[in-house]
């Protein structure tokens, strides 16, 4: 019997949201696994799978959802839990936020497929001559053929028509010699074929933009009042400055700029402030996030009161994050705020994280964005002018940033300085664990999260006056200076550890290196896309390459010397016989399925256990073609 695919974490997601329609009631069993297993079939058929009528049918998917409710129920029910299923469980309860995110991704992927390649020839049509479409037709067949050969597309060149994407393709199409040779005669007609699908994709963008922002936006919205703000917290507004509408100011001061939050696009809301929020048409005056959150609730809930009734259960029994619970279960909420006399939200959450879960709720219950507007003033420096500024008004050159808990800093990281998910929790969690060493070795300082960037300042003086936190800096690659400069930037200080270093210590000295430790992702990317057999250290050649494809995924020259590079990817994989493996590539799709096999047919047999000796001896002994580039052990 052919071997069964693999569940992906798409699938995955899937099948827990039928599991959970199940278990909230909102429907039967078969229902749930009905649905579920249709979808799986039509994500199937829309990524180019050939499939039969056993693929992912009604039987199969009742069977994995018991496999499904052993995850979720945290024992074994009727089929033991997978380790996928299980983390599916893990990231529902624990990040619904990326949860919802694949959730959505994979109902997209189960969706009724567009033929992009239709659209794209219709609109092509009406751009230019019929032989001029020909022509093109010819050499868009050209360029999908080298695209799949450089893996720059899977299926087909029409796969993914976003502007990003067309634009990679043209690069690569553009920098390949060899393609540029054996096209000498077509390639005017190549680079034209391009230009137009780079105009379709533009043109896409652009209309979809459009649709993003046509929001009404309320009348106080439209002409808002500037405001001066002084540092003895005085308000000076421009009414106040300005003696007629014809004046000018001349000072710099902070602007407070009313915007409209977009849904589709949700950006950062620190040291923003709410002012109004629409719903349907009802527009009430805000003064706070919180306030905000709670009166969208409420609107909410008197609409989709059945909606609410199905989000109560899975909060208070799907054993994820709690954050709507009736009176009784009052106790299990941080900072509970009454919507009616039955429901309770939690408001414990940051103002970014409440226009989210806004969001959500909105999707929930099925409401379009346009429906709800929200609108909000943030403070941005401006230079402003007026002939009758009074002197007492501060000039304030940088924005600072003071904020005690941990969240905004991760918030900043990731949204103002645009840094990779997992350099965030990196630095985040380097904070805390220098807040340790120094409440362990009794520093006279040990605060670094902090309202006060002095205190913060002065631990990190102290830490870095001391031999042996400097030394465990050193053993995690700069690690903890980096990461207390960043926290330091974020309160608006610039930093650097002081030169009183004890003399058995040599001062850590700033170096490109630790730039390059920070995140592995483009490394490991790039090993396992372009060194499948292996990278080869201390090679000039590899090293020359291996920079090429970092500034073709990044848009940034790799500006670090090779010894400090290879040093940073021997993390990414395995060190053999001078080669650094990654563990992707050792194995094939076809061995790993031949060892799968193996395995299930060793516990078939009533074996208890399968050690590697075993595995290794076997397929080498198979066959003499089978053999492993690193050896198992």
């Amino acid at each position: 019997m052919p071997r069964q695919i693999a569940f992906t974490e798409h699938e995955a997601a899937l099948l827990l949201d039928a599991y959970l329609k199940m278990l909230s009631g909102e429907k039967g069993r078969m229902e749930s696994v009905r649905e579920c297993s249709s979808q799986l079939r039509q994500m199937a058929v829309n990524a180019g799978t050939r499939i039969d009528d056993v693929y992912r049918n009604v039987n199969g998917i009742s069977f994995q959802m018991a496999s499904m409710e052993s995850a979720y129920q945290g024992h074994t029910i009727m089929k033991p839990a997978t380790r996928l299923f299980t983390g599916m469980v893990f990231l529902y309860r624990n990040d619904s936020a990326r949860y919802q995110q694949l959730l959505k991704e994979a109902k997209d992927m189960a969706g009724i497929k567009v033929d992009n390649e239709a659209v794209f020839m219709a609109w092509l049509a009406e751009n230019v001559s019929g032989e001029q479409l020909s022509e093109l037709y010819l050499a868009f067949q050209e360029i999908e053929q080298q695209a799949k050969k450089v893996k720059t597309v899977r299926t087909s060149l029409y796969e993914r028509l976003d502007f990003s994407s067309v634009k990679k393709i043209k690069a690569s199409i553009e920098s390949s010699k060899i393609f540029k040779f054996t096209h000498k005669k077509q390639w005017g007609r190549i680079v034209s074929a391009m230009n137009y699908l780079l105009q379709f994709a533009s043109q896409k963008a652009e209309e979809e933009d459009q649709k993003a922002a046509q929001v009404v936006v309320p009348e106080s919205a439209k002409k808002p009042e500037i405001v001066f703000a002084q540092d003895n917290g005085m308000v000076i507004t421009h009414k106040e400055i300005c003696q007629s509408e014809n004046e000018v100011p001349i000072a710099v001061g902070h602007l407070d700029t009313t915007t409209t939050i977009n849904f589709n696009r949700i950006e950062s809301m620190a040291f923003s402030k709410p002012t109004a929020l629409s719903y349907f048409g009802d527009v009430k005056p805000e003064t706070s996030w919180k306030g905000l959150y709670v009166d969208a609730c409420r609107s909410l809930l008197e609409d989709y009161p059945e909606v609410f009734s199905r989000l109560k259960k899975e909060s208070l029994y799907g054993l994820g994050k709690t954050w709507l619970v009736d009176e009784e279960h009052l106790q299990l909420l941080a900072v509970p705020k009454k919507i009616n006399d039955t429901y309770f939200v939690e408001t414990n959450r940051n103002a970014s994280d409440l226009v989210k879960s806004l969001k959500w709720l909105l999707d929930e219950c099925s409401v379009d964005y346009e429906n709800v507007i929200i609108t909000c003033i943030s403070k941005e420096e401006k230079n402003v002018v007026s002939t009758s500024l009074p002197a007492s008004v501060s000039i304030s050159q940088k924005k600072q940033y003071y904020r005690e808990d941990k969240e905004n800093f991760y918030h900043w990281l990731q949204d103002d300085q645009h840094m990779a998910e997992g350099t965030c929790r990196s630095y985040v969690s380097a904070i805390r664990s220098a807040e340790r060493f120094a409440e362990e070795h009794g520093l006279e300082s040990r605060k670094l999260y902090t309202s006060d960037s002095k205190v913060a300042k002065a631990t990190a003086d102290e830490l870095f006056t001391n031999a042996e936190f400097i030394q465990h800096n050193n053993d995690q690659h700069n690690r903890f200076r980096a990461a207390i400069t960043k926290l330091l930037t974020f309160y608006g200080s610039d930093w650097s550890p002081s030169k009183k270093q004890p003399s058995r210590v040599e001062e850590p000295r700033p170096s490109k290196r630790s730039e390059v430790t920070l995140d592995l992702t483009p490394y490991t990317t790039i090993l396992v896309e372009h060194f499948p057999k292996g990278y080869r250290l201390e090679s000039a050649l590899d090293m020359k390459r291996l920079r090429r494809y970092y500034e073709e995924l990044t848009g940034k020259a790799l500006d670090v010397d090779q010894a400090q590079i290879e040093s940073t990817i021997r993390d990414c994989g395995i060190v053999y016989d001078g080669r650094l493996y990654m563990p992707q590539n050792m194995l094939s799709e076809e061995m790993k399925d031949q060892i799968l096999s193996f395995i299930d047919r060793c516990f078939e047999e009533g074996r208890s256990a399968v050690y590697y000796e075993a595995i290794s001896r076997n397929f080498q002994k198979s066959s003499s073609t089978t053999t492993f580039t690193i050896p198992i052990c």
